[in-house]
């Protein structure tokens, strides 16, 4: 694996409501959804399925306890 793919360089992490933000937009992401948002062919990122599984191993591996559920967090 590709070790300087960072999480952080695509999203944020919120210890208060256990959610992964997309930093571009200011979205919550849960870990499911991560491939799929990343590897979108339209839109500011569009990075290969490869780069965006292993954000997902990252934010589900070394972050505590994101959700993994869509919830309804404040703005």
């Amino acid at each position: 694996m590709d070790n300087h793919i960072n999480a952080h360089d695509y999203f944020i992490y919120n210890p208060t409501y256990y959610v992964a933000i997309y930093k571009t937009y200011g979205h919550a992401v849960v870990p499911r959804d991560i491939i799929g948002h990343l590897s979108k062919r339209r839109g500011d990122h569009c990075i290969p399925e490869s780069v965006a599984q292993r954000v997902k191993e990252i934010v589900i591996d070394e972050w505590d306890e994101v959700y993994n559920e869509p919830s309804i967090f404040p703005t």
